[in-house]
């Protein structure tokens, strides 16, 4: 029995009780009599009106809903001991017991329901399968964050066509053992995802979150909110939905997620890496009138959270143009290199690398530099840069000694 259940009984055995002694009571006039019956009534209303319900469950949580309304439904979650109730207000309240797939959506297209609140501890099946498939007019699912899924498997069209769901809590969801997401939340409205470290896209964008728009009001990406707000976020990760879903990694990215505003658009930091720098990376000296001069290859890290976007390759300096550079061409698989620069070019540009690219193999990740074939005797500088978004993010030096040749 919870406390509120005594509490109600309390009162209403205080309430027999004095209704009881009303018969045994003479009123010396009719007066008095007509007086003091409602005087004692409404004491016992105002011990009834005075007594305050101590929270439990979601309420307890700090989670503003009233669960005030006129019961209009009711009923069993499935074939689960779960026992759900439904107010005219719109709110499905749904009590403690277990939960599993049905196969189906058991609110699928009601629209009376509106908001699901969770109000007890809920076990749950191996198989969350369309758990809340096509409850398309519910805004608001409370105290399902802290569920168990540590032995969940299957989590396929769970939120399925929850398309006015904006904001979905899932912060204490462990989905490491899950192996099937499909379309998770295809066609659903989310656009604000809290997540915890234990959560895994598993099967990567099978999960189907939906593109963020890039119009007047959002960039088309995902941002966590860090230490800023959901209006105002100030995290440094910035995902497509494609990106988050692949790269989500609960140990740094665990955070309140949401669709970037463009009033407060903050650029994700893309970040590469040369396996050269510095300002000592010569070629071997040739004589006077070498052939051609040995060549080096440059690849490209990236060792940010985001795709790098495409990358800009400059040379600069003294001799700048006694430089080439080469890079691999996406439709030579057999090894074709294309010019990028050559004499009087300062400039050109790379693909972009997507996030993960952390090794230095792919050759479509790197270029190569050589000195111009036929140089005179002399020494040759030139300053190599690559920039992501306009700002060098790495650069190297080349020098290349041209002798005489000695009769």
């Amino acid at each position: 029995m919870t406390k509120t259940t005594k509490q109600m009984l309390s009162i209403l055995l205080v309430c027999a009780v004095l209704l009881t002694l009303l018969p045994a009571v003479t009123f010396a006039t009719d007066e008095v009599e007509m007086a003091t019956p409602p005087s004692i009534i409404e004491r016992v209303r105002a011990v009834i009106e005075s007594v305050t319900v101590a929270p439990t469950g979601v309420a307890a949580q700090g989670i503003d809903i009233e669960l005030h309304g006129e019961m209009i439904d009711a009923g069993m979650w499935g074939w689960w001991n779960t026992s759900w109730r439904l107010y005219d207000n719109g709110i499905l309240a749904v009590g403690s017991g277990h939960l599993e797939s049905t196969g189906f959506g058991v609110f699928a297209g009601d629209s009376r329901v509106r908001k699901i609140i969770f109000e007890g501890t809920n076990t749950l099946g191996s198989d969350l399968d369309f758990l809340f498939h096509v409850v398309d007019h519910t805004t608001m699912i409370i105290g399902a964050e802290n569920w168990d899924t540590s032995a969940v498997t299957s989590m396929t069209s769970m939120f399925w066509g929850t398309s006015a769901l904006m904001s979905l809590d899932l912060s204490g969801w462990d989905t490491r053992n899950v192996t099937d997401m499909d379309q998770m939340f295809g066609h659903s409205g989310v656009r604000q995802l809290t997540l915890g470290v234990n959560f895994v896209f598993a099967g990567g964008t099978a999960a189907a979150l939906r593109p963020v728009p890039n119009d007047a009001t959002f960039t088309g990406y995902w941002q966590n909110v860090g230490t800023g707000t959901i209006d105002n976020p100030l995290g440094d990760y910035v995902f497509t939905s494609a990106e988050f879903m692949q790269n989500f990694n609960g140990a740094i990215h665990a955070d309140t997620w949401v669709w970037q505003p463009h009033d407060h658009a903050r650029p994700a930091p893309r970040i590469i890496q040369l396996n050269r720098s510095g300002t000592d990376t010569p070629f071997d000296p040739v004589l006077a009138g070498y052939p051609n001069a040995f060549l080096f290859s440059t690849h490209v890290q990236n060792i940010s959270n985001a795709p790098t976007g495409g990358l800009t390759v400059t040379i600069s300096g003294p001799n700048a143009s006694s430089f080439e550079i080469t890079h691999l061409s996406r439709a030579a698989a057999i090894g074709v290199y294309y010019l990028l620069l050559n004499g009087s070019d300062i400039t050109a540009d790379l693909p972009s690398l997507p996030v993960g690219n952390t090794t230095y193999l792919p050759s479509s990740r790197r270029f190569l530099i050589q000195p111009m074939a036929g140089l005179t005797a002399g020494t040759y500088t030139a300053r190599v840069t690559v920039s992501v978004d306009n700002h060098p993010s790495g650069e190297f030096d080349e020098y290349f000694d041209v002798e005489f040749i000695v009769e």
